[in-house]
């Protein structure tokens, strides 16, 4: 079987800056979640400074990696004074409160999307033994029917999606893929010997008949 080629967002982050067209650099951010090894960042150059187009995941690993990437393109954390938001999926919106902490950056997103910028609006609610509930673990993964759209979820889908918008009804099947084959197969193997061994030993009768009823 030939090996699947594997898709672009798949690939692990390089440092390599690309100047797509003259003022706009693209370069990578490490992203470590299934099926995506890198999110896309793209530099925006201008007379004030640059604006950085989907900043990459919250956490150090992607901070520290923007920050060389712009130091790869000749740029400070302060030259930085937009960060610009293409979509709610958290791994290109996640770096955009911290530029604005150290940069004093805007952060520009379309106008239904929700800002958390705020980590007071992301504060937990826990019980009195301090244990998130149940309703709050749901809505906090997101797999609520329909999803949060604010969150990228999208509710043309049955089950709803998950943080990064994908499908979880497909991914349910994808993944028991392999166990409705195999239960499948034993199914149909079992039901022909069984059929088999039925069959001829009332045809046949006798010592067969006999033998296959002490086995049974």
């Amino acid at each position: 079987m030939t090996e699947r080629p594997r898709k672009q967002e798949q690939e692990e982050a390089t440092t390599e800056i690309t100047e797509v067209v003259p003022g706009v650099l693209r370069t990578m951010l490490p992203v470590n979640l299934p099926g995506l090894g890198h999110v896309n960042c793209y530099v925006m150059e201008d007379e004030r400074g640059v604006a950085v187009v989907d900043p990459g995941l919250p956490g150090p690993d992607s901070w520290n990696a923007l920050v060389d990437r712009l130091d790869r393109a000749g740029y400070k954390v302060g030259d930085v004074h937009t960060a610009i938001i293409t979509h709610s999926h958290f791994d290109h919106f996640g770096g955009a409160e911290r530029l604005r902490e150290e940069a004093g950056a805007d952060i520009l997103t379309h106008q239904s999307f929700r800002p958390i910028w705020d980590r007071r609006e992301t504060t937990e609610t826990h019980d009195a033994e301090g244990n998130a509930s149940e309703d709050e673990i749901f809505e906090r993964i997101n797999v609520l029917p329909g999803g949060d759209e604010s969150l990228g979820g999208d509710p043309r889908y049955l089950l709803g999606t998950d943080q990064l918008g994908r499908d979880l009804m497909s991914r349910l099947i994808y993944g028991a893929q392999n166990t409705v084959g195999i239960a499948f197969v034993t199914t149909c193997l079992a039901f022909f010997i069984g059929g088999s061994c039925g069959f001829l030993a009332a045809t046949l009768g006798g010592w067969f008949d006999q033998l296959v009823s002490r086995i049974v």
